[in-house]
């Protein structure tokens, strides 16, 4: 009986957990997911279909000597000669693309996708016009593998 009662609260345990992406750091990815709950992506009407392709974008650099991290929505999708990770997702977060050149993010980025064939329907096509509605982008500096938000920067003063 004692045996059980055990093996019931284990399994409890187990599926009370909250599952985090095994691709990324639960900072980056808690951090990536306020900002989509922030700024979602919008619906699309006819018009702007096929013109528009909506991805999130994480953007590590240094400045100074401090490791910043950027979030954005962008509206343009990828071009074909983007070196990145991605496209990252799951049942919460939406598609997501990091630029990393100097493998600043090593701390953060778990799982390098390279997935080209993946990303293929995020690549921009040529002669599209995306629109211009970019909401704020979200600045952090990195402080021992914690995420600090030092600026929200409004590129546009709207968006959707």
């Amino acid at each position: 009986m004692k045996k059980n009662i055990i093996a019931v609260i284990f399994l409890l345990l187990l599926t009370c957990c909250k599952n985090y992406n095994n691709n990324l750091d639960k900072n980056l990815y808690d951090a990536i997911l306020k900002y989509q709950k922030d700024y979602p992506i919008p619906k699309l009407n006819h018009s702007e279909m096929g013109q528009t392709i909506y991805l999130y974008k994480v953007y590590f650099f240094k400045e100074k000597k401090d490791t910043i991290i950027l979030l954005q929505r962008s509206p343009a999708g990828l071009s074909k000669l983007d070196k990145g990770y991605g496209i990252y997702k799951d049942d919460i977060l939406y598609p997501t693309f990091i630029y990393d050149d100097n493998n600043l993010g090593a701390k953060f980025i778990k799982n390098k996708i390279n997935d080209t064939e993946n990303n293929k329907k995020f690549y921009w096509l040529i002669g599209a016009t995306p629109s211009e509605r970019f909401p704020p982008v979200y600045k952090y500096k990195v402080e021992n593998k914690e995420l600090k938000l030092v600026k929200i920067d409004t590129v546009w003063r709207t968006w959707d």
